[in-house]
């Protein structure tokens, strides 16, 4: 919370950390892929590669991406170390990360152990695919009601 009032204020908290600073950042990089991502669908590759306007822009956005790419994998690789280090006995923390990572593990209350790839653990890859869906879902939800709203009230549209 520090963090982000840290944004909106002109008075800066003093005892932020590394992870405060980053969890902005990587909110603001959420931010620009969620409202820019549109570019990619709009506007047509040669434009996007050659006009400097809209290359600096799909590049911007690409940028972003690969930041928010580099800080989940960070955020899930240090989630499975602290996993990994807690012993079976100690319970672990209900939120949807853990969740995924221990899913089809010994550490999974729903574990049936079998031989078939189906049941193999989720991947990084799959993890970070999951919770970015999760963070955009709602985000395109709100858009598209307000899109709903909008087309309502605005009937000769």
């Amino acid at each position: 919370m520090a963090a982000y009032f840290d944004t909106l204020n002109d008075e800066k908290y003093e005892g932020q950390s590394a992870r405060f600073k980053d969890s902005v950042k990587l909110t603001q990089g959420l931010r620009k892929l969620f409202v820019e991502y549109t570019i990619f669908f709009v506007i047509p590759p040669f434009i996007r590669h050659y006009v400097p306007f809209f290359k600096n822009k799909a590049d911007e956005v690409l940028k972003s991406m690969e930041f928010i790419n580099q800080r989940l994998n960070a955020i899930i690789k240090s989630r499975r170390e602290e996993i990994e280090k807690t012993p079976l006995d100690e319970p672990l923390p209900h939120d949807m990360l853990t969740s995924m990572i221990i899913k089809n593990t010994l550490r999974d209350d729903n574990y049936i152990q079998t031989g078939v790839e189906a049941m193999r653990t989720m991947s990084d890859t799959e993890i970070r695919i999951n919770i970015l869906d999760g963070i955009h879902t709602p985000y395109e939800k709100k858009s598209s009601n307000f899109c709903t709203i909008f087309v309502q009230v605005r009937v000769e549209i």
